[in-house]
């Protein structure tokens, strides 16, 4: 008699009703979503959130597999490991080797239609691509397609964008603050309820989402969190 994989039916039973509506029985029933996410590139975070990805430099030639052949002078601000975008590339493609000389591009991922081609490479992210990518990784594993469904894609723009913006918070002091400007940049805040101009000011009553924590630090957050609300509704039975 062939052994059980005990391991391997119960992440049939377990998994979300999105992978497959026949074995998501208990997780339909439980209302507690577990499942595998689709790939999330940085690319696609910064298409809905621009200003994270900062100013695009444009590079215009033909491609071939990997090899991007590039017309005129490549910009001085091109760099290995960056990022680049176009219609006929694959999301998540990046610099891997540049030859000057040959004037050409190689790249992680061969171009999904050879041709011409007019790609805009990500110079200068507002945060480093290895941190961004850590709160990728960070959102894949806490927001979950099968209970999002449509609404993913927006879901995990959200999480990111409140984790990068009080990253950017912590940073604002700079790689030469002074030890009092670390620890003043690193300080959890509130939110503002007072504006002035001059010897004018008004009082505004902060937006509080209840039990959302510190997701009501950013605008993102809390717009995530009121999208959770909706999303996340249902009864949950566990045992």
């Amino acid at each position: 008699m062939a052994n059980i994989d005990y391991n391997f039916l119960l992440s049939q039973i377990w998994r979300s009703a999105y992978d497959d509506p026949i074995f998501g029985f208990i997780n339909g029933a439980s209302n507690i979503i577990v499942g595998n996410n689709p790939p999330y590139s940085i690319v696609e975070f910064f298409k809905m959130n621009p200003k994270f990805g900062g100013t695009t430099t444009n590079v215009t030639g033909t491609v071939a597999s990997t090899v991007l052949t590039y017309n005129g002078d490549l910009p001085t601000n091109i760099s290995i490991g960056q990022y680049i975008d176009a219609n006929n590339l694959n999301l998540g493609t990046t610099i891997t080797e540049i030859d000057i000389n040959a004037k050409t591009i190689t790249l992680s991922q061969a171009a999904s239609n050879d041709g011409k081609i007019s790609a805009n490479i990500y110079t200068s992210p507002l945060i480093p691509t290895f941190v961004l990518n850590s709160f990728i990784y960070l959102a894949s594993n806490s927001i979950f397609i099968g209970r999002w469904g449509e609404a993913w894609n927006e879901a995990m723009s959200l999480f990111i964008a409140h984790y990068a913006t009080l990253w950017m918070q912590a940073e604002a002091a700079g790689p030469n603050s002074t030890a009092g400007q670390a620890v003043a940049s690193g300080l959890a805040l509130g939110i503002d309820t007072a504006q002035h101009a001059g010897d004018v000011g008004y009082a505004s009553q902060p937006v509080i989402i209840d039990g959302a924590g510190a997701w009501n630090l950013t605008l993102y957050g809390q717009l995530l969190a009121t999208m959770a609300k909706t999303v996340g509704s249902g009864m949950i039975l566990a045992w």
